[in-house]
C-alpha cells in the first residue's frame, strides 16, 4: 500500500495515496468572512470552488507556514446525498511517499 507523508509539528502522519485526488503547491486562496478556525479559505480546483482546512490551525491554532514543501492535499469525499465533493488539506512537508 502506497501512503503520503506529512508532518504536523514534529509528528510524521500518513494519508493512504488512493484517497488523494491530487498534491498541489500551496497557493494564495480566498479568505471567508466569519470562517471557523481551521478553514484557511476557499480555491478554485479544476473550475470548482473547494474549501481548504489548515491541519496546523487545526492541530496547533497556528497556520501552516509558507514553504516549498507545504502543499494541499486534494481529497474527495462523499457529501450527505453521496456526491463526491472536493476537500483541500493544507499540510507541511507533504513531499514523501512510502511503500508498506
Amino acid at each position: 500500500m502506497l501512503f503520503l507523508l506529512f508532518q504536523l509539528g514534529h509528528d510524521r502522519y500518513a494519508l493512504e495515496a488512493r484517497r488523494a485526488v491530487e498534491v498541489i503547491p500551496f497557493l494564495a486562496l480566498k479568505q471567508i468572512p466569519h470562517a471557523p478556525r481551521g478553514v484557511a479559505g476557499i480555491f478554485n480546483y479544476r473550475g470548482r470552488p473547494v474549501p481548504a482546512l489548515d491541519l496546523c490551525e487545526l492541530t496547533f491554532g497556528r497556520p501552516a507556514r509558507e514553504r516549498l514543501s507545504t502543499r494541499i492535499i486534494v481529497v474527495q469525499f462523499p457529501d450527505a446525498r453521496g456526491q463526491a465533493q472536493y476537500l483541500g488539506l493544507i499540510a507541511e512537508h507533504a513531499t514523501g511517499m512510502m511503500r508498506r
